[in-house]
């Protein structure tokens, strides 16, 4: 089993299990089952990996994965690239420009961003469209604000 991220409950009610405990946190988890793939949240007293009730501080919590790799993303995107800053007092500041021909730049919009979540904590099968990668800017006079967060179909 994978744990992906953790997230709290979104209904007014904890999840309880009679001989474990209480909790509101969830696990986003990816598990193979009798051969079988499978993706979904589980109560996050079904793992016995992560202490229950408590978010477990070697995880992302799926509101929020953290940051964009955009120098990496740049170069997986369009090969003989790298990433410029035009702006910083925007989160649109950012494009991807040319190694070899200085002048051409590609403007990075939502939906690069968003890409570049998916290229950068998604796994081999995430792209199927039951996973829903999303880039979010915090502060929208700051280019560095970008961040992604993962929502599953039940989510």
């Amino acid at each position: 089993m994978i744990i992906y991220c953790q997230t709290r409950a979104t209904d007014s009610t904890p999840t309880t299990v009679s001989g474990h405990g209480t909790s509101w946190i969830w696990d986003f988890v990816s598990a193979s089952i009798n051969g079988r793939f499978t993706r979904g949240y589980i109560t996050d007293l079904a793992a016995d990996n992560t202490p229950y009730q408590v978010y477990d501080p070697s995880l992302p919590r799926c509101e929020d994965l953290g940051g964009l790799d955009l120098a990496g993303y740049c170069a997986y995107m369009a090969g003989n690239t790298h990433i410029v800053l035009n702006n910083a007092g925007s989160p649109y500041g950012w494009a991807c420009q040319s190694n070899s021909a200085p002048w051409l730049q590609i403007p990075l919009t939502d939906v690069d961003m968003t890409h570049a979540c998916k290229w950068q904590y998604g796994r081999a099968g995430d792209w199927d469209g039951y996973l829903t990668f999303s880039a979010y800017y915090t502060n929208g006079s700051s280019a560095y604000s970008w961040h992604c967060r993962l929502r599953g179909s039940t989510q």
